[in-house]
């Protein structure tokens, strides 16, 4: 178990959370996971994940963006940031919560 920092686009909200893995992760992002891609990483090997269909999801899904500063584009429903080994293995971020909001924006579906 670790913790991570889930970004909750509905409710406006970034906060820790409790990983056990994968599953835990694709529950965050409501589907499978996907790498937000960034012209400049988050650094210090943490890593944003968000929907790999998330563009396409409709219904009871989340409805709202995201965007961090240095990602290429908004991301569209949750996010969820988690640190990462050499290995590849997911750990806690690095990052903090307060550091995340500041560089985070929250963008109205209609305007994106």
């Amino acid at each position: 178990m670790y913790k991570a920092i889930k970004i909750d686009v509905d409710n406006q909200t970034i906060s820790q959370v409790e990983i056990n893995g994968l599953e835990d992760l694709q529950k965050i992002v409501e589907g499978r996971i996907e790498v937000v891609p960034f012209e400049e990483p988050l650094g210090n090997g943490d890593v944003c994940y968000g929907n790999e269909e998330g563009l396409f999801c409709f219904g009871d899904q989340p409805k709202g963006w995201f965007h961090i500063q240095g990602a290429y584009q908004p991301t569209k429903g949750n996010g969820v940031i988690v640190g990462s080994t050499e290995e590849g293995e997911s750990v806690e971020p690095k990052i903090t919560v307060e550091e995340v909001k500041s560089i985070t924006e929250f963008k109205d579906p209609i305007l994106v």
